[in-house]
């Protein structure tokens, strides 16, 4: 009995020291969005309300028209793309894009952001992609079933895509080869604001495709 006792004790200290960590940095407050200081991130946060960042959109969102290039979606109401630059040319040795939108889509991924790498940057990923998810479970089920979608595409001919951040409660990363995806919760999204590091830094070589 005095070891339950001790045990309930210590599992209690431990959840008030959480909660006041998180009261203390403010993760998941609206404190934390993303500040407007760029333009093009202006135009990515103009089509969101706080309530599409913070809560879950309906079912209904998530389902895709047929579709070959993934820049046929930049009307869709749960996608916002940036694709400046050349169209890049598809590798054998990787999933394409698309794929990869169709299957964070049929895993109820939220709030994708598809935004192509400019060239200065494009040694690290041709594309990077950050969805949001509704759990801890909800991320680790969405970058698995990624990682073995392109790992059954591919048949290891670039080697085994594997998933980094499973036992992470709020952001996990899949790197396909030439694409990053980050699957995140919303308070942790707008915390590090990914986006707006990722941004191409000019829109001169094209137009980018947005909502």
């Amino acid at each position: 009995m005095l070891r339950i006792l001790t045990r309930q004790m210590h599992n209690t200290t431990r959840l008030t020291s959480v909660a006041r960590c998180v009261s203390k940095i403010g993760i998941g407050r609206s404190n934390f969005l993303p500040q407007q200081n760029d333009s093009a991130f202006q135009r990515l946060q103009g089509s969101r309300s706080m309530a599409t960042i913070w809560g879950t959109t309906h079912a209904h969102k998530y389902t895709l028209q047929e579709f070959s290039r993934v820049a046929e979606l930049e009307d869709h109401e749960n996608i916002t793309l940036f694709l400046s630059g050349e169209p890049i040319n598809q590798s054998p040795l990787f999933v394409s894009i698309e794929d990869i939108v169709r299957d964070i889509f049929a895993m109820k991924g939220d709030d994708v952001v598809v935004i192509q790498v400019d060239e200065q940057r494009r040694d690290v990923a041709d594309f990077f992609v950050v969805v949001s998810g509704k759990s801890a479970r909800h991320l680790r089920a969405m970058a698995s079933s990624l990682a073995t979608m392109c790992n059954e595409k591919l048949d290891l001919k670039s080697g085994r895509v594997r998933v980094e951040g499973l036992g992470d409660h709020f952001w996990t990363v899949v790197h396909t080869g030439n694409t990053l995806v980050h699957f995140m919760l919303p308070a942790a999204r707008a915390y590090y604001r990914l986006e707006e590091l990722w941004m191409p830094e000019s829109n001169d070589t094209g137009s980018p495709a947005q909502k």
